[in-house]
């Protein structure tokens, strides 16, 4: 039986952007696990019902304004950062400058709640810059941990070679940045323009 939320959300959630039909193949499973609620419950993500899209997934644990901890980073993200960055404070991987619009924008999914696409830049330790679309999706911790977001990162681009200097920070960059309304609205005004 389909839901109110459901039936709001069958036209594509990225409405004049060209979404890349895996972001939308993501949005559509996340659809999917609601019920009655805004927000789907962990336990009803189960990778292996989505084994084409689990090697670049990265699910993150909200734990405050400073703190968002990585807890799930599929094989594809993995071998790009050049290790698991599992345990590892996600805003580590955003400018210092930068670093509160990140996880502004990343609470916002659930302090609202809705969703949030983006086009980033990852620059990589082996000197690799890769542009893909990021969609990230809220999940209820179910009491067993802090607020989730499930991110699905999707490669736009060739990876391009910038310098040869192995073993600096991998750092992720927001080229643009919408949020997606689930069924509560998104955010009133402009968003902050990206630098």
């Amino acid at each position: 039986m389909e839901t109110g939320y459901q039936n709001r959300l069958q036209a594509d959630p990225c409405k004049s952007r060209d979404c890349h039909p895996v972001c939308l193949e993501f949005f559509n499973y996340w659809n999917g696990l609601r019920d009655d609620s805004l927000v789907p419950s962990r336990r009803s993500f189960l990778p292996e019902e989505i084994p084409q899209l689990l090697g670049s997934f990265i699910l993150v644990e909200l734990i405050s304004d400073d703190e968002i901890l990585t807890r799930l980073a599929g094989s594809q993200v993995v071998e790009n950062f050049g290790f698991d960055p599992k345990g590892v404070n996600y805003l580590d991987f955003v400018d210092q400058s930068r670093r509160h619009l990140a996880s502004m924008n990343i609470w916002t999914t659930h302090r609202q709640p809705c969703g949030v696409w983006a086009l980033t830049e990852q620059h990589y330790p082996e000197g690799k810059a890769v542009r893909s679309e990021m969609l990230g999706l809220p999940l209820d911790g179910d009491g067993i941990s802090g607020p989730l977001v499930l991110f699905l990162r999707h490669a736009v681009s060739k990876p391009q070679f910038l310098h040869k200097k192995p073993g600096h920070q991998p750092t992720n960059n927001i080229l643009d940045l919408k949020f997606i309304d689930i069924g509560a609205g998104v955010p009133a005004g402009p968003l902050p323009t990206p630098e």
